[in-house]
């Protein structure tokens, strides 16, 4: 059997706001696409206020999330206490780490030269405004701040334009930074990376880049160098991000690309719309047995505790996404009446939490003001069954988006939260 590594002196347990504790076994276990987007808000806060804070459970000092050979790590600032006993005591500085990795340069050669090129492809388009300026100071709108982007353009539909051409090792600080900067301004950033593909291995600045591109890695190969004098337009090569990796780059244009609040492109969601894909595909093999009246093991017909809660959080989800479909019992009652009545059960009431918690995630959280939510306060009386029955844990799995904290917290943040489970 395989065996985690996990060094010696570890931050044990952590507390996220908006999400809760998170132990350091957890979070080697969460996919790269959760723990990613944790580490980046984490530094977003740092640099801009933006984001996240995560607090050490020792001592309650500010962490943020660190990698070793590929694994993430929760780490003290270096202005956390330094009496807590999961302290690592980095003795690095920050100039110091920079002054060795350029090595006295700020630039390369090769850098400049692939930054004139992508200037050059990008005036190729008759939309292309101005001349693409080259490490130029970019003001910030809002405050005294800012920046010198590797290419900076005007594009007609879209404004401002910045592309940052990145081909070493950089920090999560600088990525945040000058994403936050951008995203603030109004100014799509689009990041291209100076890697050959495919890679046997990306730094995790590059992995950080990836992710923020919701799984889309942008190139500057022959190909697309080739395509873009043809077509005389701006074309990167794409490689989408999969389970086993990334395929093979394919070429996109810059005016095919979809640009969330964020304003960090993207081709293909590889992130969101697989999550949400999953998701229904999980409730569709529930709601097929719901809609057919069909008996398994889980579902024996209507007439088991389980069966109705089931039939129930249907129900629910059908009402907030504005279907006036419902599961359970045969009068003429609306889905309001059918809670109510179900909540009168003396087999239910165990379940008056969960419930709640199905509508306090969802559109249809108003209703907990009214006759359902007096229903609900009322079965409270009795014990209730909690996250870890297993009644939760399988309508956990149907509803992640709104059971599910770190899920729920995830589309949030990328506001891809359906509108079917936010709050009224």
């Amino acid at each position: 059997m395989s065996r985690r590594y996990i060094p010696k002196r570890i931050v044990e347990a952590a507390f996220l706001e908006n999400i809760g504790v998170v132990t350091a076994p957890e979070l080697l276990d969460s996919p790269e696409a959760l723990w990613g987007n944790w580490r980046h808000r984490i530094t977003d806060h740092r640099t801009s206020g933006d984001g996240i804070k995560a607090y050490c459970g020792q001592c309650d000092g500010h962490l943020y999330i660190r990698t070793n050979a590929g694994k993430p790590l929760f780490v003290h600032y270096r202005d956390a206490p330094l009496d807590c006993t999961w302290h690592h005591r980095s003795n690095s500085k920050l100039r110091d780490l920079r002054a060795a990795q350029y090595q006295g340069q700020q630039e390369s050669p090769l850098h400049r030269r692939m930054c004139e090129q992508v200037g050059q492809l990008a005036a190729l388009d008759a939309r292309c405004k101005n001349e693409p300026t080259i490490n130029k100071r970019l003001a910030s709108t809002v405050n005294d701040k800012y920046k010198l982007p590797d290419v900076c353009f005007e594009w007609e539909g879209f404004g401002k334009i910045v592309v940052e051409f990145q081909m070493s090792n950089t920090f999560e600080t600088e990525i945040s930074d000058r994403s936050k900067f951008y995203e603030r301004e109004g100014i799509p950033l689009l990041w291209v990376l100076g890697v050959d593909f495919p890679a046997k291995s990306l730094p995790q600045n590059f992995r950080d880049v990836i992710l923020r591109h919701r799984g889309n890695m942008f190139l500057l190969n022959r190909a697309a160098i080739e395509a873009s004098f043809e077509q005389k337009t701006l074309i990167l090569a794409c490689a989408l991000q999969n389970e086993d990796g990334f395929e093979e780059p394919k070429l996109v244009r810059f005016d095919e690309l979809t640009i969330p609040s964020s304003k960090l492109p993207n081709y293909e969601d590889r992130i969101v719309v697989p999550r949400l894909q999953k998701n229904e595909l999980k409730r569709g093999e529930w709601l097929a047995q719901l809609k057919a009246g069909e008996s398994n093991d889980s579902l024996p017909g209507i007439d088991s505790p389980r069966s109705r809660l089931i039939a129930a959080a249907f129900s629910i989800f059908q009402e907030a996404k504005g279907n006036n479909v419902k599961y359970l019992y045969s009068k003429d009652m609306n889905v309001k009446g059918m809670l109510n009545a179900l909540l009168n059960r003396e087999d239910a009431k165990p379940h008056a939490t969960l419930i709640e918690n199905l509508l306090q995630n969802s559109r249809l959280s108003g209703w907990l003001a009214g006759s359902v939510g007096e229903h609900i306060r009322r079965a409270k009386i009795m014990p209730q069954k909690g996250p870890d029955s297993d009644e939760w844990r399988l309508l956990k799995a149907c509803f992640p988006e709104i059971l599910d904290t770190k899920e729920r917290d995830l589309l949030k943040s990328l506001d891809a939260l359906p509108s079917w489970a936010q709050n009224a």
